[in-house]
């Protein structure tokens, strides 16, 4: 976060929306219509014109020296970060259905499953603090 203004990368964060469909079609086997690909390719067209404009004023500030405040790469390094996040979100959320939806277990019991381990992973964790 602290290589992209906050409105950056919450537009650039949007994009787990196109990774969450990409995932779908692969993993789900399932199909997007003509309308929902061109949907998704406008949020793209979106996220990149924000990024430029963004990079535009980003390359007018400086530090005094001369020197690019927050240049090339730093933006590419919070972009790559961001694009990274939201792949794993799309990724996460189409396995974590596949797993539900393949599953005999009831939602209830698979709540309890990962209740007790998020509980043993908190309990580590303040043990080890």
């Amino acid at each position: 976060l602290a290589y992209l203004e906050p409105a950056t990368y919450t537009v650039t964060y949007q994009l787990k929306i196109l990774s969450t469909a990409v995932c779908f079609v692969l993993m789900l086997g399932r199909q997007l219509n003509v309308q929902r690909w061109l949907a998704l390719g406008l949020l793209v067209v979106g996220v990149v014109l924000v990024q430029l404009a963004t990079l535009d004023v980003s390359s007018d500030k400086t530090d005094g020296s001369g020197q690019t405040a927050a240049g090339w790469s730093w933006q590419l390094t919070g972009v790559g970060a961001t694009l990274l996040s939201s792949a794993l979100s799309g990724l996460a959320g189409v396995y974590t259905e596949m797993i539900l939806k393949g599953s005999t277990v009831t939602l209830w019991v698979r709540n309890v499953q990962l209740a007790a381990w998020s509980a043993l992973i908190g309990i580590v964790g303040l043990a080890a603090t």
